[in-house]
């Protein structure tokens, strides 16, 4: 944190003149310390909260940039960050939560708060920043979001040890409190990572303890997610190892389960997921049918991130039917909707995807730019998976367009994070196509 605030401490009263904290809810309450810290604090105190006003009192809901012009939501954010740095050094833990939960717009009923806009944009390291400020200096229930995020970010990140250390802290205070909910989502956590690391065993007997816990648990939206998570994860267990049948076997539990408790956006993730199932073993039949409930499910109920999701699904259906030009259209509308939300994560996906579909029509030029943008919007979010899937599709596009030292340059990057992900399908088809391109 920057604090080059030379007269940070001689303007603390000015400062407090041009905030409009009404515009902040809770936050308001800061306003009055900030008189009494003004009166009586110490230089290290008033420099820091002449910080915190500095970082506020430009982004302000509305105001303008120097040039005139709205500032972004993103702009907002990253101050709104510093903001919050800057009340923990004054140990108002209270008060920084409030930034915590403070939605980016507040005008807007669907706007989520700031730590899960951060996460949802992949600006992981600044939800850590949050996270970490809070965790241990305030109540139980700010320790789990804190514990549950950080779990998340680094399993997203592929610091495997730090994402598991996070998830058991997330168990033990559950068990220590004998919180169901909470015991439920820390099983969870954990089994998803054992996933991760190829350990199905461990991760099957912590998702059957999930899916008991969560009969146990009274009807709510924690719960439905809990459930939800829990079966998508035992189906991509099942299939990771080749199972499909029994994938195949989860996921319909789970379209019953939500049929039975009338959750139609989760009836539409289990659309989703019979579909990709399906499309594993290429029953493109299949796949396309239950694909395309889960797009109209999730159009129904204005579910975007649903929309979204099964856009790129069918786009990737369309293509193995050889129909392309469908394809693109659902990639191309899978990357508007994605960058209108700034959903990067959806965003890389659907570059590769149009990036694929170009290499397949001959327009070389445009597959390798979709597919460059893939590559650096998954590295800047730290969102490997899609990293290294986009390493074999340029990989691949390399040989298609006879640059052979290119291909074998991306193979070995392929290979190196296939390794740390421990993911041993990939990892062995990289080995088998840089072996045979090295040895010819």
């Amino acid at each position: 944190m920057i604090n080059n605030f030379d007269f940070a401490e001689l303007r603390v009263k000015e400062k407090l003149k041009n905030v409009n904290f009404t515009a902040f809810g809770e936050l308001v309450q800061v306003k009055q310390k900030g008189e009494n810290l003004a009166a009586t604090g110490s230089h290290f105190e008033k420099a820091h909260f002449g910080a915190f006003i500095w970082h506020l009192i430009g982004y302000e809901r509305y105001i303008k940039d120097k040039t005139g012009q709205d500032l972004s939501v993103q702009e907002r954010a990253k101050r709104y960050v510093d903001a919050f740095l800057c009340l923990c050094q004054l140990d108002w833990y209270k008060e920084a939560k409030h930034l915590f939960d403070l939605p980016l717009k507040i005008d807007e009923q669907t706007s989520f708060p700031l730590y899960k806009q951060l996460r949802i944009w992949g600006r992981y390291e600044d939800e850590i920043k949050l996270c970490k400020g809070l965790l241990g200096h305030l109540d139980d229930a700010t320790n789990f979001i804190c514990l549950n995020e950080l779990g998340y970010i680094y399993r997203e990140l592929g610091q495997f040890p730090k994402a598991l250390k996070y998830a058991e802290q997330l168990l033990s205070l559950a068990e220590e409190l004998n919180n169901s909910f909470w015991k439920a989502r820390g099983e969870g956590n954990i089994a998803t990572i054992y996933g991760i690391l190829g350990e199905y065993e461990k991760a099957k007997k912590s998702l059957e303890q999930t899916l008991n816990l969560a009969q146990l648990l009274p009807e709510s939206p924690e719960k439905n997610e809990i459930v939800n998570v829990a079966y998508l994860n035992l189906g991509n267990f099942y299939g990771y190892q080749g199972q499909i049948d029994q994938a195949i076997s989860c996921f319909n539990q789970h379209l019953k389960w939500t049929e039975d408790t009338q959750n139609y956006i989760d009836q539409a993730t289990a659309f989703r997921n019979l579909g990709e199932a399906f499309h594993r073993i290429n029953d493109l039949k299949n796949a396309f049918s239950y694909t395309q409930k889960s797009l109209e499910l999730s159009q129904e109920f204005h579910d975007e991130a649903g929309i979204i999701f099964s856009l790129g699904n069918l786009g990737a259906i369309y293509g193995q039917q050889g129909n392309f030009a469908q394809a693109q259209k659902c990639f191309e509308e899978e990357k508007k909707k994605a960058s209108d939300i700034s959903d990067l994560a959806s965003l890389a996906h659907a570059c590769i995807g149009l990036g694929e579909i170009y290499s397949i029509t001959q327009k070389d030029d445009l597959a390798y730019q979709h597919l460059q943008q893939g590559l650096d919007i998954a590295q800047k979010i730290g969102e490997q998976y899609l990293e290294l899937e986009t390493l074999i599709r340029l990989a691949e596009f390399e040989e298609k367009t006879h640059d052979i030292e290119s291909g074998i340059n991306y193979w070995k990057q392929a290979l190196i994070l296939a390794q740390e992900l421990n993911n041993l399908s990939l990892n062995e088809k990289c080995e088998q196509n840089l072996k045979r391109l090295l040895d010819t």
